[in-house]
């Protein structure tokens, strides 16, 4: 019997570097019993790659809302027969919830269920529980995620479906990025420059804390936060250790460059370039929040810190464990062909 495919419009309102469109495009690239069409902006690395992927194509503006965007896309929707919009992120979340109102099947992804405390994040968290009923299917990326959405109010009685993030384990080589010293010890993260992810916290720990001078902390991504950091970096006196990259558009040469990941971030839904390194055998020193500890499987899989430089020490005396078990982490729980047939379940459902 022939299973009619059915058509998904996948939002975002990000097409730049990070966890959320290099899931949303590898989500794409991997189902096969759907038709794919996106809403993005047309935007590097990800936009001219969602916009192939896509069997039709609608340019979104860079995480901005308007009402007559909304409009059109309910239009597209009808021309197009779309069965379901699946909306990644907060901001694509508001676009899919209200196209729902007009008789649209809706599956909402969080990548990253969170609160902050400022008039602007009271405002989205009200947003959220407002409209929380307006969703068919709410996916969560990780069961840390699903417990945060819960406590936050914002999932109502709809279905929840935990469906790890996962990625492919490379099968060659990438060219090494970095030109660095061979007696540095290079530790790296790929994370956009705003108050989710903690750069601050680093500088602050480097600052506080005697370290060998041969450590090298490498920052690849851009974001708001970008003046605020180089000033403190300057202030801490931090610019031998600590280097801004800026964007890349080649994060596995990146993550191949790098002798240990971290990530200082105060929370997380299950973050893909985490995800990547361990494929990569980087050994992984992770603070301790949501989106981090489903990562902490075994001894030996990641080291959640509390003592940010002591952990890093750990990991260096131990550094064959922590690669070995990255890797077998990574392979046993967070697949990408997985993750990728389970959410097609999801819109068979």
């Amino acid at each position: 019997m022939t299973i009619n495919k059915k058509k998904v419009l996948m939002i975002t309102l990000r097409s730049d570097i990070g966890g959320g469109p290099k899931h949303l495009h590898d989500l794409a690239s991997n189902l096969l019993s759907t038709t794919v069409y996106i809403a993005a902006p047309l935007e590097e690395p990800f936009g001219e790659k969602f916009k192939a992927l896509s069997k039709k194509f609608f340019p979104l503006k860079h995480r901005s809302f308007s009402l007559l965007t909304l409009m059109r896309l309910i239009y597209f929707c009808k021309n197009e027969d779309i069965d379901i919009v699946h909306s990644h992120g907060r901001g694509a979340g508001l676009y899919s919830r209200l196209i729902s109102f007009f008789g649209i099947k809706v599956v909402h992804t969080f990548h990253g269920a969170h609160f902050e405390d400022t008039l602007v994040g009271r405002l989205k968290l009200m947003l959220d529980k407002i409209l929380k009923h307006a969703c068919d299917d709410y996916i969560c990326v990780s069961n840390d995620e699903y417990i945060k959405a819960k406590e936050l109010a914002i999932i109502g009685n709809n279905k929840v479906n935990v469906i790890n993030n996962g990625v492919s384990i490379p099968t060659k080589k990438e060219p090494l990025l970095l030109d660095v010293d061979e007696k540095d010890i290079v530790f790296g993260t790929l994370a956009r420059l705003n108050y989710q992810k903690g750069i601050d916290i680093l500088l602050n720990e480097l600052a506080t804390h005697d370290f060998p001078k041969n450590w090298k902390f490498l920052i690849a991504g851009s974001g708001e936060e970008q003046s605020k950091i180089e000033n403190l970096i300057k202030e801490k006196e931090l610019g031998k250790n600590v280097k801004l990259l800026g964007k890349t558009n080649t994060p596995l040469r990146f993550l191949s460059s790098i002798d240990i990941y971290f990530s200082t971030s105060r929370w997380e839904g299950l973050p893909i370039s985490v995800l990547e390194a361990m494929s990569l055998s980087k050994p992984c020193v992770l603070s301790n929040v949501d989106g981090h500890k489903v990562l902490d499987r075994s001894e030996y899989s990641v080291l959640l810190y509390e003592d940010f430089v002591e952990s890093c020490k750990k990991v260096i005396n131990e550094k064959d464990k922590y690669a070995a078990g990255a890797m077998k982490c990574v392979k046993e729980n967070f697949s990408l062909e997985k993750m990728c047939r389970e959410t097609e379940q999801v819109y068979y459902e």
